[in-house]
């Protein structure tokens, strides 16, 4: 039963790890277009962009530094959502900023 479990929990962070992928190159994407664009704000989201790595990276090692220690499936779900919750918070934001208005 436990092989069941685990290989249940690898599909399942494997299926997370996906949807982060694919939302992490529309954030690329979103965040390249306001760039090449120059709109007002570009530099801004750049700074923002930076700030936030540095941050999210930080909080995750703090995270992990006042835990006990995980296995790897542990470790790895916990990265992923972490990072999950960023980057959907991201691709929601720019997605917003992409529309004009009365559309």
């Amino acid at each position: 039963m436990k092989d069941k479990t685990m290989i249940g929990d690898w599909i399942r962070l494997s299926t997370a790890a996906s949807y982060l992928w694919v939302e992490t190159a529309s954030v690329i994407g979103l965040r390249s277009w306001l760039l090449l664009t120059g709109q007002p704000g570009a530099g801004n989201e750049a700074v923002r962009m930076v700030a936030e790595k540095y941050r999210a990276n930080v909080d995750l090692a703090l995270r992990f530094a006042s835990s006990e220690p995980l296995s790897p499936s542990k470790a790895a779900q916990i990265s992923v959502a972490h990072y999950g919750k960023i980057v959907t918070a991201n691709r929601k934001r720019l997605s917003k900023r992409r529309r004009k208005p009365g559309e």
